[in-house]
């Protein structure tokens, strides 16, 4: 027997393909898919599907119908309050970041804040769904760009939240949720993850020597690899902040969208051990506020490659004692890596889920490096009640092309969307 599943994904024992090249839905409703459509009794979805091979089928149809058809089978099959939406997560460099200094082999035309701006908006645009609610996660988002990406979904009728992270030396920047007036906004949170951490107490950069004093702290801590603590010490100082919302589509379901920017830290262990604390005080975020929420997405720049520990720290609750980005507790100020681990969150990455990770969400060369950077470090992750049904895959281009931005991409990294059943 030939098995298929709804919307060509595959393969799957939901539906159970005909010998007349048609499939009827196992699920006792009468839905049947033919070479017109969906179709239960005497309505119809229209859809296009075509014998690929004696294994499957194939769906050719829009994205757009295969997402109605799974609306259509779904409700038809289960009974149950449906809700599609499409989250995208944009970072899209602010313009305090964006100098010829920085990024010196790019055109300088292509930096300005006043030609990358209308790109900016264009690249939004452009990934609206056309039928279902667009829920926007943006990271880098600087004050003057927050004023105008508020200014622009206040056009639409949309809402716009903001939450800044205070920095120590570059210009604020934080992140933002934008999404369409149907949504009802049953919560919004703004979380500092690090406030658990009280080595390092907040102190305002109020003056330009505050910044300067507050930025060779921070240099210094970086490279001090073998001093006690150095990796909570500088998890400490990291203030980036967690946005998410609590979101009610018409149909009445609910569902939590969250965005995070992940602190900067590569390579070196202690820079690895920081940013694998934030991923467990984010994981651990995220369940103390919404600790019943099974439909729920988590967006944005994490700043961490596929092959990282550090996102298995923050996906499944676990690490290794022997891996280089385990914290050595700290006993005498009740620090311990270990009392964060696990917990009952469970997230994937929805492009994992549809065909692997692009081979990378961020391109570009900055200023004293002596090769481009080119890996992912954006995810979209969607924990257990939340399907993926499709994935936006941007164009990649060859190693030795331009690196971003250009005037195709006007931001170092590109947009992420993906369309969920919830």
């Amino acid at each position: 027997m030939l098995f298929a599943r709804c919307l060509g994904e595959l393969p799957s024992e939901s539906c159970k393909l005909s010998p007349g090249r048609s499939f009827r839905c196992r699920h006792g409703c009468g839905c049947s898919w033919a070479r017109g459509g969906l179709e239960r009794g005497p309505a119809a979805v229209p859809t296009a599907l075509r014998l690929v091979s004696a294994g499957g089928l194939a769906a050719i149809a829009s994205t757009a119908r295969r997402r109605a058809a799974l609306r259509h089978c779904r409700t038809a099959c289960k009974g149950d309050a449906t809700s599609d939406v499409r989250v995208v997560t944009y970072n899209v460099l602010s313009p305090t970041l964006c100098s010829a200094r920085r990024f010196p082999h790019c055109n300088e035309q292509d930096l300005l804040e006043s030609v990358r701006w209308p790109r900016l908006v264009e690249q939004l645009d452009a990934a609206l769904a056309e039928t279902t609610p667009t829920v926007f996660c943006l990271q880098e988002v600087d004050e003057l760009w927050a004023g105008k990406l508020h200014a622009h979904f206040q056009r639409r009728g949309w809402h716009f939240a903001y939450a800044m992270t205070p920095l120590t030396y570059f210009p604020p920047i934080g992140v933002a949720l934008a999404f369409p007036g149907d949504l009802e906004l049953e919560e919004l949170r703004m979380v500092r993850p690090a406030a658990q951490l009280k080595l390092a107490p907040p102190r305002s950069p109020s003056t330009r020597w505050q910044r300067f004093k507050d930025w060779i702290l921070d240099h210094t801590v970086r490279n001090h690899t073998d001093e006690e603590g150095a990796a909570w010490t500088l998890a400490a100082r990291k203030q980036n902040r967690l946005l998410a919302a609590k979101l009610k589509a018409k149909s009445g379901c609910s569902f939590v969208v969250a965005t995070y920017h992940m602190p900067c830290l590569f390579d070196e262990p202690v820079q690895r051990q920081a940013k694998a604390i934030h991923a467990a005080l984010l994981r651990e975020a995220l369940m103390l506020h919404f600790p019943e929420e099974q439909s729920l997405v988590l967006a944005g720049d994490f700043n961490t490659k596929p092959e990282d520990s550090e996102l298995q720290v923050l996906t499944e609750g676990a690490l290794s004692e022997s891996d280089v980005a385990w914290p050595t507790a700290l006993t005498d100020q009740g620090l311990d890596f270990a009392q964060w681990q696990a917990g009952s969150l469970q997230l994937r990455s929805a492009y994992a889920q549809q065909g692997g990770e692009l081979e990378y969400t961020n391109y570009a060369w900055i200023e004293e490096s002596p090769t481009p950077f080119r890996a992912t470090l954006d995810y979209i992750f969607t924990a257990s009640a939340v399907e993926v049904v499709h994935v936006h895959r941007p164009p990649l281009l060859p190693q030795g092309a331009p690196v971003f931005p250009t005037a195709e991409q006007p931001s170092d990294h590109v947009l992420l969307a993906a369309d969920l059943s919830l």
